[in-house]
Order: structure tokens, then C-alpha cells, then sequence
């Protein structure tokens, strides 16, 4: 005999589940969320690209962001030089990556696409009181802030709701982000935070239920 449950882990997107109490959820988009740079951050993002925006607010040219740092780019785009004048001030500083083809990713870390790649801006923080100096623990931030508005950038920030059998959305929670998490765990939270029952396994409704998220 088939068995028509799915894993915890293998729950999909705009797919009605139902826990073993009878309650009915469905995780979706959250086409809704805001920028996660609109959050309080440790990070600085600035990216600039002439077709796409800077994740945090950026007003300066590159050219006067580098003269801000004692830095004459005029004839040359030279990231190094700035990153390294900014790490005398204190600053500790990694170059930002883009990839652009269909959608587009950021990381602090090299594509190797030489084609739809390449370096776009830096991300730094402060070295400062009531933050560790240790570059490993700073990197390890500003890793997870870029992979933030990542995901964000490429709606890949999550919802669930908890509905009823007349297809009332009763509860929901969003802003989720499962693409550089432990799928799993952040699962979890999600069920919780509407009610379900944490399960192993769960049985898919045996309908189709359509949804109009309020």
C-alpha cells in the first residue's frame, strides 16, 4: 500500500497538510515581507551596480565612497585599496559577489562564473565595544546578513497559515527563511507559531483547498 504522507522535512510550498489532530496548514511565499536591511543589522551592504539596488542605502558613487576613505579611484576601480584604507579605520571589510543571470544572488563568496559574476560592492561592520574582535565571529555576521537579502532578493522567505475546513485562514506567521537554515528546525518554528502539532510525517488533504490570504 502506498504511503501518501510526506517527511516534515519534504513539505512543500501551496500544498494543504493536515497534523494529526485534524488541523489543516499550507506554507506559501511571503511575497509580502520587507527587506531584511530594514532590520537592525550589524552589517553595512553597499553594492554598486548600474541595474540594480544597493541592499542597504547608498548615496555615494563608488568614486566618492573611496575619497571618503582616503582612496583615489578616479582612473581605476580599486576595491582592494579602499578595503584596506577601511580596515586601518577599524573596519572589518569583505567584498561582495553577484550573480546575475535569470535572478540574481549575493555572497561574500567568489561564483568562479566568469560570465555573470563578479565583484559589486563590500559589507563591513565596525569593530567596536560590545562586539567581539575576532574576524571569524564578524565574518560569520556579515556571511549570514548577505545570505538574508539573498533569499530575500529572491523571494525566498516563507509563511504558513493554519486554515479551517471552509478554508478560513485562521492564524498565520511569516518571514521566514529556510534556504541557509536547517530546513527542519525552521519547520518547526513555523508550526508552532500557528498551532500544529510537530510530526514526523504528515497526510496531505485529500482536496485541493484554495486560499486568499488576507
Amino acid at each position: 500500500m502506498k504511503n501518501n504522507t510526506t517527511k516534515l522535512d519534504e513539505l512543500e510550498v501551496d500544498t494543504i497538510y493536515k497534523d494529526n489532530s485534524g488541523l489543516f496548514f499550507k506554507l506559501f511565499y511571503d511575497e509580502h515581507s520587507e527587506s531584511p536591511r530594514l532590520d537592525d543589522n550589524i552589517a553595512t551592504i553597499l553594492t554598486w551596480e548600474r541595474d540594480y539596488p544597493s541592499p542597504d542605502e547608498n548615496n555615494d558613487t563608488f568614486e566618492e565612497f573611496a575619497e571618503k576613505h582616503g582612496v583615489d579611484v578616479s582612473k581605476e576601480w580599486d576595491l582592494d585599496s579602499v578595503m584596506d584604507a577601511m580596515r586601518e579605520e577599524g573596519y572589518y571589510v569583505v567584498p561582495v559577489y553577484a550573480l546575475h543571470h535569470g535572478i540574481s544572488h549575493y555572497s561574500i563568496y567568489d561564483f568562479h562564473d566568469q560570465w555573470d559574476s563578479g565583484v559589486v560592492g563590500i559589507a563591513f561592520c565596525k569593530k567596536q565595544k560590545g562586539l567581539p574582535h575576532n574576524n571569524d565571529y564578524l565574518r560569520m555576521i556579515i556571511d549570514r546578513e548577505v545570505k538574508m537579502y539573498d533569499a530575500w532578493a529572491n523571494g525566498e522567505i516563507y509563511g504558513i497559515a493554519l486554515l479551517s475546513q471552509d478554508e478560513t485562514v485562521l492564524d498565520e506567521s511569516t518571514g521566514y527563511m529556510m534556504q541557509y537554515e536547517n530546513r527542519a528546525e525552521t519547520l518547526k518554528d513555523m508550526l508552532s507559531s500557528v498551532g500544529v502539532n510537530i510530526q514526523n510525517e504528515y497526510q496531505p488533504a485529500t482536496r485541493k483547498v484554495s486560499v486568499i490570504l488576507k
